[in-house]
């Protein structure tokens, strides 16, 4: 039972409490809408869409710039760029990196993602079963990730990756941080001392300018970690809950295998299921939303996956419909400047990726319990899966 004394001691962060996150911000979104809790440290919870919406495009009274979770940042860490940054450095950087990220940029991607999918799904098909996190929709979203944008082929240590970027986001400590600089780290060396020159974001970042000068080592291995750990894992969450998905609606799989899928329908799967949960703000200034006094200061929590559910916005909001009006208005990407600069190739990633397994296999069953991480994103830790491999 949901109750006052739930809402109050709710744990964004807790995997256990995120077992049953839409019951209680469903709740919250009737009684008390913008909610403080005593979790540690302490902090508020915006659920209802009006107001998270609001709190998204303000980032001058609701700032980046001390961090994207409501825990201390180390001052000696540089920020989450660029979503760790407001303006106007926040600009320059997203100015920097936004051609490689366009939806003509994005297009000439999509039949290498195609292959890299069908790649990874060759070694799997016969098996007849899968932990689709771990054997599928990590690997292959690291790899695309990776060969687009870092154009790193040699994918040797993609263990040691996807497990780095998973401790930043579900651990979310400086500890996990730190072992993701490392690894990029040591992989921006290597690129140096062979010189590579190429077409990256790597290349753009360390060939670029803010503040009209070049920028420090240390800050691009640190905007190189935000978009490993912020691109792979949202698309590995969102691949593995769209596949939960079908347990509700079998009918999606055959969606799937119509290739250009994504385009028309994944809006609506964000809303029903946003890969991002809750996305953390610093009041900069006493500030109201609604009748709740907020103060300079306070963290709030900007509960993506409860606004996406809001009836006041999306009518029938716990079904899917693939018709809705309101569908592309969803708050899975964010809203405003920090809105998710990754959007078109999520899509591509994940249509791509979920079309091949469609296309190849067939009679796609979820089994077993799904239990979920808690945090930034809410990922089904384990999705077992059993198919045929189609004639």
């Amino acid at each position: 039972m949901i109750d006052d004394d739930v809402l109050r001691s709710f744990d964004h962060y807790s995997p256990e409490d995120n077992e049953r996150m839409y019951e209680v911000t469903a709740y919250a979104r009737e009684h008390c809408p913008v909610t403080f809790t005593s979790s540690e440290p302490g902090y508020w919870i915006v659920t209802r869409y009006a107001d998270a919406r609001r709190v998204l495009l303000d980032p001058v009274t609701f700032t980046n710039g001390e961090g994207v979770t409501v825990f201390p940042r180390d001052p000696s860490l540089p920020p989450d760029i660029p979503v760790g940054l407001d303006p106007p450095a926040h600009k320059e950087y997203r100015q920097l990196l936004s051609r490689f990220f366009t939806r003509d940029a994005v297009r000439a991607s999509v039949p290498r993602l195609h292959e890299i999918a069908a790649e990874r799904l060759a070694g799997l098909l016969d098996a007849g079963a899968m932990e689709f996190v771990r054997e599928f929709a990590a690997p292959y979203s690291f790899a695309a990730f990776a060969e687009v944008y870092l154009r790193v082929e040699d994918l040797g240590l993609l263990g040691d990756f996807i497990g780095a970027a998973d401790r930043v986001v579900v651990e979310n400590t400086e500890e996990s941080y730190l072992g993701l600089m490392k690894l990029v780290g040591e992989l921006l060396d290597r690129r140096r001392a062979a010189g590579v020159r190429d077409d990256s974001v790597i290349s753009a970042l360390e060939n670029g300018r803010v503040g009209g000068e070049p920028i420090p080592p240390h800050m691009v291995t640190s905007c190189v970690c935000s978009l490993i750990a912020a691109g792979f894992e949202t698309n590995v969450t969102q691949l593995a809950t769209i596949l939960v998905l079908t347990r509700r609606y079998p009918e999606l799989i055959d969606t799937f295998a119509q290739r250009d899928w994504a385009r028309r329908r994944l809006d609506e799967l964000l809303r029903l299921q946003s890969p991002v949960a809750g996305l953390a703000r610093t009041v900069a200034a006493d500030t109201t939303i609604g009748t709740t006094k907020l103060r300079k200061g306070d963290k709030v929590i900007v509960h993506v996956a409860s606004a996406d559910r809001d009836e006041a916005h999306f009518g029938c909001a716990d079904q899917l419909d693939f018709e809705r009006p309101s569908r592309t208005t969803h708050l899975a990407f964010g809203a405003g400047i920090h809105r998710c600069l990754g959007a078109i190739f999520a899509e591509a990633v994940i249509g791509a990726g979920l079309h091949e397994f469609a296309a190849q296999a067939r009679r796609i069953r979820v089994r077993g319990e799904i239990s979920y991480s808690g945090g930034i994103v809410r990922r089904p830790r384990e999705v077992h899966v059993t198919y045929e491999r189609r004639p």
